[in-house]
């Protein structure tokens, strides 16, 4: 079983606690569980470090402040925290990283609120998704949520995945050296305010798929910063016989095409 279970109306305090190595889950709460869960470090647990959702169509509700979720080697599911089944959580200050799939993954009409967090060195920091095989009638919850008040994104594959006609609301956030800061697809609507996404490798904010519509106002997104590592390539015989070599690369910018023009009479190259 999980290491901690919380059910029905259970509504627990807890705090400073080291929560590692179950078979299953880390903190599994479920069935309306509530509670309050603060400052502990929960890691390597063969499941989910923590996993919230509803099977009784009570939605459980828990409150996560300030708690270490991580792990250290690959496990069952490689994710930190899940959130499914019109499920309600709220996040202020956690550190979630580590985690090879998916740092915090929010699906099926559920709903996050989450303030102030740091998402790094995950597979993709975190994903917000219906994913669920029967569509919601129109008025309906569409797996919305909320990113706000200086969450961070940090050397993740992919920063934030908003995807399959969900919707989130991300403000204030701060998008740093992943692969691509937000991606966008199968319909998804976000609206992102104010975000800052520079020095992601592949893109700041990528938009794909059919009616994927999402809303950027007041962002600021800047590209890789060009990186010239050298000024001169010292040739051999070999290659002096050419006139102009051209390459594409990361190394110097994302998409940036660079040229060296060879002078065969100084045996160098100038970029």
């Amino acid at each position: 079983w999980s290491n901690v279970l919380v059910r029905g109306a259970g509504d627990p305090l807890l705090q400073f606690n080291n929560i590692y190595g179950s078979a299953r889950d880390g903190i599994q709460i479920y069935e309306g569980g509530r509670g309050r869960y603060e400052d502990n470090r929960v890691h390597d647990n063969n499941g989910f470090e923590i996993n919230v959702y509803d099977n009784l169509e009570e939605a459980a509700t828990p409150l996560l402040l300030r708690n270490e979720v991580y792990k250290t080697e690959p496990s069952g599911h490689d994710i930190g925290i899940m959130v499914s089944n019109k499920s309600r959580a709220k996040l202020h200050g956690n550190k979630i990283r580590n985690c090879p799939s998916v740092g915090l993954y929010v699906k099926e009409f559920s709903n996050v609120t989450a303030t102030a967090n740091e998402f790094y060195n995950n597979g993709v920091g975190a994903i917000v998704t219906t994913e669920k095989s029967v569509r919601p009638r129109e008025e309906e919850l569409i797996g919305s949520s909320t990113f706000e008040d200086y969450n961070e994104f940090f050397n993740n594959s992919v920063g934030l995945k908003v995807s399959d006609r969900a919707e989130a609301i991300v403000k204030n956030a701060r998008f740093i050296r992943n692969g691509t800061g937000v991606l966008v697809d199968q319909g998804a609507k976000p609206s992102l305010e104010k975000i800052n996404a520079f020095d992601n490798r592949s893109a700041g904010v990528t938009i794909t798929g059919k009616r994927s519509n999402p809303k950027l106002t007041d962002c600021e997104i800047q590209g890789p910063q060009l990186k010239r590592p050298f000024r001169k390539l010292i040739l051999d015989e070999e290659n002096s016989a050419d006139k102009e070599i051209t390459f594409r690369g990361n190394t110097f910018g994302a998409n940036e095409e660079v040229k060296i023009t060879i002078d065969k009479t100084k045996q160098t190259a100038e970029i």
